[in-house]
């Protein structure tokens, strides 16, 4: 499975596959100026609490991010997101997570720019955010950032909601490290159309 974020930023955005229909759809909200960001990740249903996938609790002034959702295990669960998505190395941007299906997963930063999604125990790549030139369906001869979700026993809501938030920590990274100017994306190899291997 092949979905593109339009616009390409994980905050505010949508989802989409090649032939162009909408997947999930993310918003970020605030109650008022002070209070924190609230990441939104919904699916696209006639009924807004069918379609709820999980937030993210965005804490002010050194407060732990929170994480919502009823994947975990079928019923609304409130979770430190240091304790989901966790990290087991020196690597900065590297983070581990149980997955619904009871196996470990890694994110990790990609070769060339993006990200990568290795199941821990048999070190399979599982999904990949990377850039590339689509081939096919409504966006053909685009270029445009590609989530790249293989064969997996892992719930989709999971790859997606996880990867939304490393993609954000991410970019947070790259503008703290670039203050000045302008985030430069670096392009990668071989990319989606590749089949993720």
């Amino acid at each position: 499975m092949r979905m593109y974020l339009m616009p390409n930023n994980p905050e505010r955005t949508t989802l989409v596959s090649v032939n162009g229909n909408v997947h999930y759809k993310v918003t970020t909200s605030r109650a008022h100026c002070l209070a924190p960001r609230v990441l939104h990740i919904r699916r696209p249903t006639d009924c807004e609490r069918e379609g709820y996938v999980a937030e993210v609790v965005w804490r002010r002034l050194g407060g732990h991010p929170v994480v919502r959702s009823n994947m975990f295990d079928g019923r609304p669960l409130e979770l430190g997101l240091r304790e989901f998505l966790y990290q087991t190395n020196s690597s900065n941007m590297a983070r581990n997570f149980l997955g619904n299906d009871g196996q470990e997963y890694r994110w990790k930063l990609h070769q060339g720019g993006g990200l990568a999604l290795i199941h821990c125990s048999s070190k399979c790549e599982v999904a990949r955010y990377t850039f590339d030139r689509v081939r096919e369906g409504v966006f053909k001869k685009e270029d445009k950032w590609c989530l790249w979700i293989g064969p997996t026993t892992l719930d989709i809501d999971m790859v997606v909601f996880t990867f939304l938030i490393m993609e954000k920590w991410r970019r947070d990274r790259l503008a703290a490290e670039n203050p000045k100017g302008k985030i430069a994306e670096e392009v990668s190899e071989g990319g989606c159309e590749s089949g993720g291997s």
